[in-house]
């Protein structure tokens, strides 16, 4: 009775403004701009969970939340295995791509990325850490899933012959927002990081050698996905052409300031180069997080695309909110649940979709379409069925294509129905067990109002009908 006493009260209490939101509001006061109204509490579980957890809440998680304060709703979310299993989803496309194994010879090991991944978010291991363990991983693929990201990226040709340009693109767009890629064949010409720089950069990687391994099993080679990944210790330099003028230089790694490698860095450069970007640079490592994790749950980052942070072209329009989780993110020791829990009890991300009017400094949300993951996943809990993690991934390739990008995808809502020969629209109605309120509890996140409510009755519109027409609606695709 106490619990429930408190938690009235607390919802009694208008929320407080935190340090974030301040910022926001004095911008719309200066600017004159009215944001968009609060969203309702359904409405922000429903896109709490598609953000948190991948997918709509059930219907009993849609009642049972709607008297729980925000805050307490948030830290439980956050704590339950569900978390990191989508943010491990969110992650590897960005890392490895929804397609690695078009790019190279080598074969990403899923099962052992997604688990490792997974347990390494639920226990909110900071960034920084795994950004160092990303770029320093050595062994195979399935004991030390971190070597993923590089095996992905690096074309093996032996040592000091390797291709790592998409290595030394990823690294520093990924993890620091920087677009040095342009810079490959010329000196930049819509910024200032010159070709010398990229390849002192791709001499970071050149040590890196990998080589396909038996796990001891007996069985072929080639269905065992394990890869090995060491480092060696070649020469510090790299050979490239300059611009195309058939003339050749060689080079040293060095890092982004133009230092050189002292002696000792130079036996493992990859952990150099680590210790540079979690330590010199760390604060452009923190930026293009927070800017990428705004992007997630705003619908827009603070700079778009969300990793070009190069402010000498692509400045931010409003940089003070974006100054201020980059600080508040390096004191908290790059807590990453820390981040999502500052950003989704914001009074920001509780405004409304609708068009305010205005589309300057977040005076409201912008609209996201779901990604394949996070369909396939609601469609898992809507038929009630078991996550399957390899039946996922063929939906996923079914659905996006070789498409990586999580904004645009090749198949519609309706032609991913169609290739589920109606075993969706099935499931929904034994799961409801054919009631109108329930369907649209399951995919709308709310009840029918009384124009739909009439309109289905004086139709005679059958349950599954419903289902399938609310499928196809934007309301359902559209996180908003």
């Amino acid at each position: 009775m106490l619990k429930k006493l408190l938690s009235f009260l607390f919802l009694a209490i208008p929320l407080q403004a935190s340090e974030l939101d301040k910022i926001f509001e004095q911008k719309w006061q200066e600017n004159k701009i009215q944001p968009a109204e609060e969203i309702s509490k359904d409405q922000w579980i429903r896109r709490i969970y598609l953000d948190l957890f991948g997918r709509l809440p059930t219907v009993d998680e849609l009642m049972g939340k709607k008297d729980r304060p925000k805050e307490e709703l948030v830290d439980e979310m956050l704590n339950r295995k569900e978390y990191g299993i989508n943010f491990s989803d969110v992650w590897k496309v960005i890392l490895v791509g929804r397609r690695p194994d078009r790019f190279n010879n080598t074969v990403i090991n899923n099962d052992a990325f997604d688990e490792w991944l997974a347990l390494k978010l639920n226990n909110d291991i900071p960034w920084n850490k795994l950004v160092y363990d990303f770029i320093t991983a050595e062994g195979d693929n399935a004991g030390n899933p971190a070597t993923n990201f590089l095996l992905s990226k690096i074309e093996f040709r032996g040592a000091g012959k390797n291709e790592v340009v998409r290595a030394t693109a990823d690294t520093t767009k990924i993890f620091l927002g920087l677009q040095i890629q342009c810079s490959q064949c010329h000196d930049g010409k819509t910024n200032d990081w010159t070709q010398e720089q990229f390849w002192n950069t791709a001499a970071f990687f050149q040590g890196s050698v990998a080589k396909q391994i038996n796990d001891g099993t007996g069985k072929d080679i080639n269905q065992q996905n394990l890869f090995e990944l060491k480092e060696t210790r070649i020469k510090n330099t790299i050979k490239y052409e300059i611009g195309s003028t058939k003339t050749y230089k060689e080079t040293n790694a060095k890092y982004l300031t133009g230092e050189e490698l002292q002696e000792i860095e130079k036996k493992d450069r990859r952990e150099a180069l680590a210790k540079f970007i979690t330590g010199p640079y760390k604060d452009q490592l923190a930026r293009a997080f927070v800017n990428r994790y705004w992007k997630y749950f705003m619908g827009k980052g603070f700079v778009n695309p969300v990793d070009d942070l190069d402010p000498s072209y692509n400045p931010a329009e409003f940089p003070e909110p974006l100054e201020y989780l980059t600080k508040e993110f390096v004191k908290k020791d790059f807590n990453i649940k820390w981040l999502v829990k500052e950003i989704v009890l914001s009074k920001t991300y509780q405004l409304d979709s609708v068009d305010n009017g205005d589309d300057s400094y977040f005076s409201h949300v912008y609209v996201k379409p779901m990604t394949p993951e996070q369909i396939y996943r609601t469609f898992t809990m809507i038929t009630t069925r078991e996550l399957n993690k390899n039946a996922q991934r063929g939906f996923v390739r079914l659905f996006s294509g070789d498409d990586d990008s999580t904004d645009s995808y090749e198949l519609t809502i309706q032609q991913v129905l169609a290739t589920m020969n109606g075993n969706i629209t099935a499931g929904i109605i034994k799961s409801t067990k054919g009631s109108i309120d329930s369907i649209y509890l399951s995919l709308l996140s709310r009840l029918p109002n009384d124009g739909e409510k009439k309109m289905i009755s004086d139709m005679g519109v059958k349950p599954e009908d419903v289902a399938w027409a609310l499928l196809n609606t934007n309301e359902f695709i559209l996180n908003h």
